[in-house]
Formats: structure tokens, sequence, C-alpha cells
């Protein structure tokens, strides 16, 4: 949420300063042309999240605190879904679902 902020304050900055550039330039007279200008650039979506990293089948099991086989076992009756198979057939996990599955198993949260 941070990175968003701050990604918003860049980008607000950016058009400050285009503003100041284009008020130095163009009288008043002219304004609904510096309008027109300002309009053409699409805006920047400061509220896009951010992508849920993939992880492979070992980084699931050390951070869930189980072996590969248990692994198996939370995939199999749902608790662990699998993303996508990564290169050569290997299982790759969202973060979210590692930690959703980690509290599950640790008993924290069903």
């Amino acid at each position: 949420m941070l990175k968003q902020l701050e990604r918003c304050e860049a980008y607000l900055a950016s058009i400050d300063r285009k503003l100041a550039f284009i008020a130095e330039r163009f009288p008043l007279e002219k304004l609904d042309q510096v309008f027109d200008m300002v309009c053409q650039h699409p805006p920047v979506a400061c509220n896009t999240p951010e992508p849920d990293p993939l992880y492979d089948a070992s980084y699931a099991a050390d951070r869930i605190g189980v072996v590969d086989r248990t692994l198996y076992r939370l995939t199999g009756k749902g608790k662990l879904p699998i993303d996508s198979y990564g290169d050569k057939g290997t299982r790759l996990f969202r973060h979210s679902d590692i930690e959703r599955c980690r509290r599950y198993y640790l008993g924290l949260q069903p």
C-alpha cells in the first residue's frame, strides 16, 4: 500500500511540474488548449494490486513447516491449491495460499 501511495505522489508531482511548465509558457487565454494537452495523457492507476508471487513446492513446504509428502496431502485435500506448473512440471503456489495454508496447519485460523 505504501508503494502505491509513493507512486501516486510521484505521479501527482510530475503533473504539478508539467502544469507549472505550461503556465509559464502559455497565456491564460489559451486555457482550453492547455486543458486539451493535459487530458491527452492517460491516467496512471494508483490502486493496482501488487502481483502475488509464485513459489515452488520446496519453499512452500519450508514455510508451512511440513515435508513434501504432507504438502501433497494438503494439495489433495484442497487446502493448498496449485496455481500453475513451472519448468519441468514443478508445482507453483501463490504466496497468499501458502500463508493461508500455514495458518490452517498451525491451527491459527480455519
